[in-house]
């Protein structure tokens, strides 16, 4: 793709997840350890590049590189160490108050997908809980040392149901700097009903302890679903779900049933053309391509390459962000929310921040906003443009 180290962590990566050959062909002098372990970090891949030396045909690097590597690796394996340590206290806390929650992602993908709980990195802890249980969740998990981070603390009644209105989670941290995100939806935007992921869950073991999760299907699509809002910015992302596929644990047949239910084809086609043409083709997923837009896969591939601005986004940036998300969907009532939730957020979050923007104006907005995410929600499968791929595998 133009740039050597992005290359170099696209064919590692791609050897690591069963790839028949390497995508690059580079001498051990072209590849500098620095910019490709600076990469390999950004998209959380080094196990997976790891892996991938020592698949066959592997490209010959030099020994710098594989010993900075082995030596991010083993920092990753004692972060997610202590991570599952916190993971436990929080689990044991969450049922102490009688609370069902789902773990999101983290170490449970990574004992489904690799069978290595430590294999991928997590920077958080997710779990979905029932909105009405999240005050709950919230003092189980201030009982171990989880408040919330500002300035979330210090909102008024009014203000914080506004918040659980316009969003889909609190940002939760302890004096160590560990960060638990308690979901009360999986998204802000109005694609999955807002029960979805909190009925059917499976167990997982992990370190003799069961931990709750999506099942495999539903987690596909969340997965897809979620790369593709973030424009799949992080190869992690694409490979867990290249993984769950590359060992059988997904049903096809329901994995298709949902994505017609949900309307989501398209989402599922842009995944199926970014892994073939970065990482690792996934056959099950092809019969989606012919859903994917060209505009919504070009967007997600200059997410590859630059690293967006998080904090303080220009204009054209916040722009650019609202119309990938019209391009996921054509449906008018999916636009007109999103457009609408992107305008409050905008209010909300300058509010949060200090400045003296009128919040009655906001309170207003998200009054009209309620409806308009239930009948989005109601309707955007029904509006969709597309009825799925067609019966082959």
């Amino acid at each position: 793709m133009g740039d050597i180290s992005l290359d170099a962590v696209l064919g590692l990566t791609a050897l690591g997840l069963g790839a028949d050959q390497a995508a690059i062909d580079l001498a051990p002098n072209q590849l500098a350890s620095e910019d490709v372990c600076a990469m390999a970090l950004r998209h959380g891949v080094v196990g997976l590049m790891l892996s991938g030396l020592e698949a066959p045909g592997a490209p010959v690097v030099s020994n710098d590189l594989r010993l900075t590597l082995e030596d991010h690796f083993r920092r990753q394996t004692l972060a997610c160490l202590r991570q599952q340590a916190v993971l436990k206290k929080a689990i044991t806390s969450l049922e102490g108050f009688d609370i069902r929650a789902t773990l999101l992602k983290g170490p449970s993908l990574s004992v489904v997908a690799y069978g290595n709980s430590c294999q991928r990195p997590a920077g958080d802890l997710d779990f979905l809980v029932l909105e009405n249980d999240v005050d709950r969740a919230e003092r189980a998990l201030a009982e171990i040392g989880f408040p919330r981070v500002m300035p979330l603390t210090t909102m008024r009644q009014g203000p914080l149901r506004l918040y659980q209105k316009l969003y889909k989670h609190y940002q939760l941290i302890n004096s160590e700097g560990s960060l638990i995100e308690l979901h009360w939806r999986l998204l802000n935007e109005p694609v999955l009903p807002d029960t979805f992921g909190n009925g059917f869950t499976v167990n997982v073991a992990l370190n003799r302890q069961e931990i709750r999760t999506l099942p495999n299907e539903e987690n596909v699509l969340y997965l897809c679903l979620h790369g593709t809002l973030h424009r799949w910015e992080r190869l992690i992302w694409l490979a867990d779900v290249i993984a769950l596929f590359k060992r059988g644990l997904v049903d096809v047949d329901r994995l298709r049933s949902l994505a017609r239910e949900h309307g989501l084809c398209r989402v599922l086609g842009c995944t199926a053309v970014l892994a073939r043409r970065w990482l690792v083709a996934v056959p099950e997923l092809q019969p989606f391509e012919c859903h994917a837009t060209e505009k919504l896969n070009k967007s997600c591939e200059n997410a590859l390459c630059f690293d967006r601005a998080r904090t303080n986004p220009t204009f054209n940036q916040s722009w650019q962000e609202l119309s990938h998300r019209f391009a996921l969907h054509q449906g008018w009532p999916y636009r007109f929310q999103t457009a609408t939730r992107f305008l409050i957020s905008e209010c909300m979050l300058n509010r949060l921040a200090g400045s003296r923007g009128p919040m009655w104006v906001v309170g207003a907005k998200a009054l009209a906003l309620t409806p308009v995410r239930a009948l989005s929600a109601r309707t955007f499968a029904q509006s969709a443009p597309n009825t799925g791929p067609s019966d082959q595998r």
